[in-house]
């Protein structure tokens, strides 16, 4: 089905435009900005975190870690998504933070890391553990 631009969404665009050009004159701060995305696909035979520990045979759709860093002149940020289930702190989230402190700059309060939460992806960290309760003395 053929698409059709009509005046209504040219209006709201033109519109849209206009007010950007009142509330953002030229001199002003630029907005900076640079993305970048590796491949984190494990090699067959790694146990899935959603296969109960079932080694993959197969590769449908490839892993990725995807980094948007902006910087608006004053403050730099870094959005982070990896496709993982999860991203623990302490096995990987908080050295993450460091690393990229250490090596760029980026303040680690201003690094954002989350995960994408696929049950297809490989199962690398240790799984939460729970304390075991207090023990309750017989009666």
């Amino acid at each position: 089905m053929k698409k059709c631009v009509t005046l209504k969404s040219t209006m709201s665009v033109l519109v849209v435009l206009l007010i950007l050009h009142i509330f953002c004159p030229a001199g002003q701060a630029v907005l900076k900005g640079g993305c970048a995305k590796v491949n984190i696909t494990p090699p067959l035979g790694i146990p899935l975190i959603g296969s109960y520990g079932k080694p993959s045979d197969d590769i449908i759709d490839e892993l990725y870690a995807k980094a948007l860093v902006l910087n608006d002149g004053s403050t730099t940020i870094a959005i982070i998504s990896v496709d993982l289930l999860y991203s623990p702190l302490e096995e990987i989230t908080n050295p993450i933070r460091k690393i990229i402190k250490d090596k760029i700059g980026i303040p680690e309060q201003n690094i954002f890391i989350c995960a994408t939460h696929t049950h297809s992806g490989p199962e690398v960290f240790t799984r939460t553990k729970l304390r075991p309760e207090k023990e309750v003395p017989a009666s």
